[in-house]
């Protein structure tokens, strides 16, 4: 177990912004990850966990916090079920399924996060979500002890799942896929990725800002992008900070940014959509910041 205090935020989020977290650890197996939990309870500290950070903003978390990132990556394959470890990369395991003919996972081969935070959050795209494969899901309690939910244990909705609102922490995940045509995979694979390079941006950010909303009375989600784009929303920036030309739902960090510059666009976009279209857009990126700065930004 190795405490880093003080620890710069830049390269722990796709947004590639800069700021200091009070207390950071990496976490390379199951001990380490005990030890540092005991730690934590020790020193009176809350426990935030990260994937890959790409879909997480770090600002000004308070220092009684303590950032975890777990590095076991393992992936094990037999017949068509997958168990893979949090730490391990969706496009890794989505391309391993591939090659093993396993379809299921097609729709991550481009997405740059973690099995552990995927299932956190049910990711998805291309109308389909990891909660689809899921099987079983190994957790371990902010205690050290170990637990495993069956699907069924896990309630779930758009880009959400009742984990984020336990003191449970994802060790690995059994995904069930289907035999399929390992061409027709690849091709299929293939042809989301031809999508994305047409239609979302390259650069440092965090994906998607905020969930689709549904629409009661149309009974259908609208797109977040969409609402943004009519609001004329594309190029809005603030200091080096600006919302993609090529997908509005994008926010884009195009030098060196602070995180709260990233939350004052955040703020500025979700404002002048509630006040043109009546519709309170929710952020689907986590925000990692003090209590008292979302509140400033109305985004607690």
């Amino acid at each position: 177990m190795n405490i880093k205090f003080n620890y710069k935020s830049n390269k722990l989020s796709t947004m590639r912004t800069m700021n200091m977290i009070h207390n950071y650890c990496d976490v390379n197996n199951i001990e380490d990850l005990k030890n540092v939990l005991k730690y934590a309870k020790e020193n009176r500290l809350k426990i935030l966990i990260l994937g890959n950070g790409s879909n997480t903003l770090i600002g000004d978390l308070p220092d009684n916090i303590l950032v975890i990132k777990i590095n076991m990556k393992n992936v094990e394959i037999k017949d068509n079920i997958i168990t893979a470890e949090c730490g391990a990369m969706l496009p890794y395991v989505s391309n391993l399924c591939a090659n093993n003919s396993l379809s299921g996972l097609e729709w991550a081969a481009q997405i740059p996060g973690s099995i552990g935070g995927a299932v956190i959050m049910n990711a998805g795209a291309f109308r389909s979500e990891i909660i689809d494969v899921i099987e079983t899901v190994t957790v371990m309690d902010y205690n050290g002890v170990i637990h495993e939910l069956n699907k069924s244990d896990i309630e779930h909705g758009n880009r959400w799942t009742n984990l984020q609102e336990k003191e449970l922490i994802v060790i690995n995940t059994k995904l069930k896929l289907k035999h399929d045509d390992k061409d027709e995979i690849k091709k299929r694979i293939h042809s989301y990725m031809e999508y994305r390079l047409k239609t979302q941006p390259k650069g440092c950010t965090l994906g998607s800002t905020f969930k689709g909303h549904y629409d009661e009375v149309q009974d259908k989600k609208i797109a977040a992008g969409l609402l943004i784009d009519q609001c004329n929303l594309k190029g809005l920036s603030y200091n080096n900070v600006v919302v993609s030309d090529k997908h509005a739902n994008f926010i884009m960090n195009n030098g060196e940014s602070d995180p709260e510059d990233v939350l004052k666009l955040v703020s500025k976009v979700r404002n002048t959509v509630f006040e043109e279209t009546g519709i309170k857009l929710e952020p689907e990126i986590r925000l990692w910041f003090s209590k008292e700065t979302l509140e400033k930004y109305d985004l607690l």
